[in-house]
């Protein structure tokens, strides 16, 4: 046997003889670590499976606050799109709020202050947040004056935001309703110009621009 193979197996036996030494003080803690990996991973998936049923049970509930409404149970479904809005899980819980603020009973400034809480709970994703905005705008067109929709839609007429075409309309309604035939017109240009606009919104840009062109014509 060769000097080299001597001095392989003796340092095999002494990091055999370490590894045990390590083991002994350490092993308690690899063991426990296993343990707790493994009660973690069945921690999260249980914690998963939870977290699904929740939001299937309010997606039911939703559609059943859904129906109620078709139905023409208003208060029932006032009621529990309320109960959703408090307990629910997932986007069910938003949906439910921004759905019961539409149902608010009572004069139309009740349904335009749930919007507005909706819009100011900075807990909520900015584009639910704006959906709110547009919602709660929509019911003050006819009353606010330009000033009220201006705040009330600030920034939301900018190419970057989602809700630019619904925002560009209000606006030019506000300022056609104003007397500002030249800055509706601005707004309803923005809708055209824009390829993404939606048809019904297309449609009644382009009725609106139509209908201004005489007042412009008039002030030429």
């Amino acid at each position: 046997m060769s000097d080299d193979t001597i001095f392989r197996e003796v340092d095999e036996e002494v990091r055999q003889a370490e590894l045990k030494k390590l083991w002994d003080k350490y092993g308690w803690l690899l063991v426990g670590a296993a343990i707790a990996l493994v009660v973690g991973v069945a921690g999260v998936k249980a914690w998963k499976a939870w977290r699904l049923a929740a939001i299937q049970a309010s997606g039911g509930q939703y559609e059943q606050a859904l129906d109620l409404i078709d139905a023409g149970k208003i208060a029932e479904a006032d009621a529990e799109l309320k109960t959703l809005a408090t307990d629910g899980k997932g986007g069910y819980k938003v949906l439910a709020r921004l759905r019961a603020a539409g149902l608010a009973k009572g004069d139309p400034a009740a349904k335009v202050a749930a919007y507005d809480a909706i819009a100011d709970d900075g807990g909520l994703d900015r584009p639910i947040r704006d959906l709110a905005r547009i919602r709660a705008a929509l019911l003050r067109v006819d009353h606010a004056d330009e000033a009220e929709m201006a705040r009330r839609l600030k920034g939301l007429d900018q190419p970057t935001s989602a809700w630019r075409h619904s925002a560009n309309e209000l606006l030019g309604l506000s300022a056609w309703k104003a007397g500002n035939a030249k800055k509706a017109q601005g707004h309803f240009l923005a809708i055209l110009a824009d390829p993404a606009a939606p048809r019904d919104i297309r449609a009644r840009a382009e009725q609106m621009r139509a209908l201004l062109e005489p007042a412009l014509a008039g002030d030429k």
